[in-house]
């Protein structure tokens, strides 16, 4: 830890496509919890139905940046911030988390639509579902994507806790490393 922390002095930066893919996910699972959570108090099935389908189609959208995320990870180098092996494997653990989160909820949900219906609906396409019609397993897929998107949410909360403790506590510039700007 340093203890004259200067936080713009040589900031280890992450590639700019992994900051930006990192913001677009970001406000598009923001987008989608809304979404979910905001058409629980709706009484128009219209509205309802469509936020569903915004829902659906931001679940698409984040499993592509994930994807798209995974492979420049896989081709970008990572800013070293001079983590102890603890932390680095607890920083891994946690992105390992992640990944597999924003992997699967979206895959569970798009499943579960799926068998809900036969089909699924992306983009205002229809696509033949991979299980078919099945709304006892359904039923099943409603519970895992239900209960996988809250482990994500927590996962995310302690993503968002540990970058602030980096910042006001460790003062070792990891969050300023994935922050779209920073001013010097």
């Amino acid at each position: 830890m340093n203890a004259h922390f200067n936080p713009f002095e040589r900031i280890k930066r992450w590639h700019p496509s992994l900051i930006l893919l990192h913001w677009l996910s970001v406000g598009s699972l923001l987008a989608a919890f809304a979404l979910v959570l905001l058409r629980e108090d709706l009484e128009d099935r219209g509205l309802r139905a469509s936020m569903l389908d915004w829902h659906r189609d931001l679940g698409a959208l984040i499993w592509a940046l994930a994807l798209c995320r995974l492979v420049m990870r896989l081709q970008v180098e990572s800013p070293d911030h001079d983590l102890s092996p603890a932390l680095h494997l607890f920083a891994r653990l946690g992105h390992l988390g992640l990944y597999a989160g924003i992997l699967a909820v979206p895959t569970l949900g798009l499943l579960m639509a799926g068998a809900h219906t036969g089909h699924v609906a992306l983009f205002g396409l229809q696509w033949p579902s991979p299980l078919g019609h099945d709304r006892d397993l359904a039923d099943t897929l409603q519970d895992a994507h239900e209960w996988a998107a809250w482990t994500l949410a927590g996962l995310i909360g302690l993503h968002a806790a540990a970058a602030l403790w980096h910042h006001h506590v460790r003062k070792d510039g990891v969050l300023l490393a994935m922050l779209p700007v920073v001013r010097r």
